[in-house]
């Protein structure tokens, strides 16, 4: 029994590095990989979280994350991705502020928001930004940063037992759902290269190191691409 847990358990490492690799423009997830993992009986979780989160957050925001930061004339020379960056952590745990989970990573305020009617009812959106400074030396990097908060759902139906969604399976479905968000976001041409996903452990005293190198990662490949 020791054996099976131990084998099982590399399994669901095996798979978030693969999930990592995917993340980085290393491969493709293979066809072998997304089968197994769509043969559980949770496996539309993930794509209803992904496409509520889209429907109801993405779509709306992104495509005026430019008009939003070019309006701050506190922002709009700090911000130098004009990006969202939307953690995506494995094990599906989220703070309140990110700067509780890392001190290097703090609240440094909000853009301009901005108010649509949906169904009838008004809806306030805002984008919070985050300023990083892993030391006294280094310059601080501001960026708009969110978390992928539609997982909690995901955290909260692990803790039921009824749900039939155990934690192994919940990280599986991480896996689905990041993987699914991103067809949908590339798909959308409004959304393009409005957006980086940046999944990672769930470690929480890693965020600011995750996503430094995220963002050092997409100046590299943009600079490739213009050199091209």
């Amino acid at each position: 029994m020791h054996g099976l847990i131990q084998l099982g358990l590399l399994a669901l490492n095996s798979c978030w590095v693969a999930l990592l690799s995917i993340a980085a423009g290393c491969r493709e997830p293979s066809i072998v990989e997304l089968s197994r993992i769509n043969e559980r009986e949770n496996k539309n979780v993930a794509d209803g979280l992904a496409w509520g989160y889209y429907l109801a957050h993405l779509k709306i925001v992104l495509p005026k994350l430019d008009e939003q930061i070019d309006k701050s004339e506190k922002y709009r020379g700090k911000i130098k991705s004009k990006k969202l960056y939307i953690l995506v952590p494995k094990n599906c745990d989220t703070f309140e502020k990110i700067q509780a989970a890392d001190s290097r990573v703090k609240v440094d305020g909000n853009l301009e928001p901005y108010e649509i009617y949906r169904a009838g009812t008004p809806r306030v959106y805002k984008h919070t930004v985050h300023s990083i400074q892993r030391t006294a030396e280094e310059e601080p990097c501001y960026l708009v940063l969110e978390y992928a908060t539609t997982l909690m759902t995901l955290h909260e139906m692990s803790m039921y037992a009824n749900s039939g969604l155990s934690r192994e399976q919940r990280e599986e479905q991480v896996m689905l759902f990041y993987i699914k968000l991103k067809e949908i976001l590339d798909k959308c041409l409004k959304c393009r290269n409005k957006y980086e996903l940046v999944p990672f452990s769930g470690e929480p005293t890693k965020i600011a190191d995750v996503l430094m190198n995220t963002i050092r990662g997409t100046a590299v490949a943009i600079g490739a691409e213009e050199r091209t």
